[in-house]
């Protein structure tokens, strides 16, 4: 299963993919909606994780695009909650 995650800061982003793929999660990062929609409606993607930086207008609407596509998606608010975020999400 692949985790996207929709950022805003390029060092966070880097960080988080880091820890994501060392606790062996598939992931990839992108920086724009029009990047983040493209990869929502492409099908590979079981889970949208989106950092505290995301404004709410883009979050809401990014929400909205992966309920409609069954896609889960979680808010993470700090690197510290990423990892079991994710795992937690990806088990239910």
């Amino acid at each position: 299963m692949k985790v996207l995650v929709f950022g805003k800061t390029p060092g966070i982003m880097t960080r988080a993919l880091e820890a994501l793929r060392a606790a062996v999660i598939d992931a990839e990062g992108v920086f724009s909606v029009i990047e983040a929609e493209a990869r929502l409606r492409h099908g590979e993607i079981a889970l949208l994780a989106m950092g505290g930086g995301v404004p709410k207008p883009e979050r809401a609407a990014l929400k909205a695009l992966a309920e409609e596509t069954g896609i889960i998606t979680v808010d993470v608010f700090g690197p510290e909650t990423l990892i079991p975020t994710v795992r937690a999400a990806l088990i239910d």
